[in-house]
């Protein structure tokens, strides 16, 4: 008898602890946990490359079926969506949850996914060449609390959209399209930076902030391109609400004039492709005066090209003898719709260290000139407000039409 009731609860004590041993994953599970240690949790992963497998070999969310995975604190390998999608990947905060990769790889990479959506972490690239996030082709997502960021020795983009070949859309090609709320874009890194860079894309930005600073520590020469937006694409687009794009020079040295592409710039837009931004502010500041820097809030080049610029701030400054330019419509054939009204006061705004004016668009800038004569003299002691409006066919004392008098600023007339 004593003997049975020892072979009972020996048993029973096997059960349990089988039990516990091999937790189990059920196959249509409408939630997920990743964390570093599961222990004999049921429905988690310690892995992410083995949950994104589970996802698109055994799981197959749908729209119907969508899946919820909760990611708890610490460091994890980046997660790959193809073809799929229906999923929200919830991390426990910016400071705790971390999906990270280097190497050259991108931390996310996803391939034509619908309906995807990621919370509360940071998603970082790191190495050589540096990707947040890689998006291939079409499909949608949504970001929020996110901070998104790339730092490479040679390039470095926090994000990067394409068709499904890795090239420039056509106006034929179906756009992806991505929402961003209250997040950090931000690219750090040498030759080659873009926080933004999108080909293929209609991009949706609320209360976010954009940041690319250069560094020369690991890339040979000069930095090429220092770039809050890449915009470029016929039907590409991105619309910005009420947030700060920021592009610094940093410890890098760039030298090229702010061309498409090229120098540091707030956003440069080509190819057809268009950038909106209403509220906030785009900042483009060289850090090192001993060097030649050009800046330039944004560029855009290209007939089809456009430029929707409203109730946004500038600060634009370049260091040396280099031009600063608000706004640059390169090749002149670009749609631009960017009023600004400069603060008032005794001289033009001023872009670099000499004291050169800032380029902009003829006819989208004005400021009150508040010490003007009668004749039109705006370098005296005059007490006369002169509203100067910006026109590049000016040149006799800076690119400003003086509409009090009817003539440029600095000509007094016969």
């Amino acid at each position: 008898m004593h003997g049975y009731k020892y072979l009972l609860i020996s048993t029973a004590c096997s059960l349990i602890f089988s039990t516990q041993l091999h937790a189990a994953i059920a196959p249509d599970a409408a939630s997920i946990n990743v964390k570093q240690s599961c222990g004999t949790e049921d429905n988690c992963f310690e892995d992410m490359s083995v949950l994104s497998d589970w996802i698109h070999n055994t799981r197959l969310p749908s729209a119907s079926a969508p899946l919820t995975v909760d990611i708890g604190p610490g460091s994890f390998s980046g997660y790959n969506c193809n073809n799929s999608g229906y999923t929200t990947l919830r991390g426990a905060g910016r400071s705790s949850t971390r999906l990270i990769q280097a190497g050259n790889k991108a931390a996310v990479v996803v391939t034509e996914c619908e309906k995807l959506s990621f919370q509360d972490m940071t998603i970082s690239g790191s190495g050589n060449t540096a990707i947040g996030i890689d998006w291939s082709g079409r499909g949608n997502s949504t970001y929020s609390n996110i901070e998104l960021s790339a730092k490479g020795s040679f390039t470095s983009f926090a994000w990067g959209d394409h068709d499904i070949n890795g090239n420039v859309c056509s106006a034929s090609d179906e756009k992806s399209e991505h929402f961003f709320f209250g997040s950090t874009i931000k690219a750090e890194g040498g030759f080659y930076n873009n926080a933004y860079y999108t080909f293929c894309a209609v991009t949706w930005i609320y209360g976010s902030e954009i940041i690319t600073i250069a560094d020369n520590s690991g890339a040979t020469g000069n930095v090429a391109t220092n770039a809050g937006f890449r915009v470029q694409g016929d039907g590409v687009q991105i619309q910005v609400f009420g947030s700060r794009v920021t592009s610094r020079s940093g410890t890098g040295t760039i030298t090229n004039t702010p061309t498409p592409g090229l120098g540091l710039v707030g956003a440069t837009v080509s190819d057809g492709g268009t950038f909106h931004m209403h509220g906030g502010i785009i900042g483009v500041i060289a850090d090192n005066p001993a060097i030649n820097t050009p800046a330039s809030g944004v560029t855009v080049y290209g007939s089809t090209s456009k430029v929707h610029i409203i109730d946004t701030a500038f600060n634009v400054k370049a260091t040396g003898n280099a031009a600063a330019y608000r706004i640059w419509n390169y090749g002149g054939d670009s749609i631009v719709n960017t009023p600004f009204l400069w603060s008032a006061g005794s001289m033009p705004p001023v872009g670099n260290n000499n004291g050169d004016y800032v380029i902009s668009e003829t006819g989208q800038d004005m400021y009150v000139e508040t010490d003007c004569l009668a004749n039109g003299d705006c370098n005296s002691t005059g007490v006369e407000t002169h509203i100067m409006v910006y026109n590049q066919n000016c040149s006799v004392d800076g690119a400003w039409f003086d509409t009090t008098t009817g003539r440029c600023r600095g000509d007094l007339g016969n």
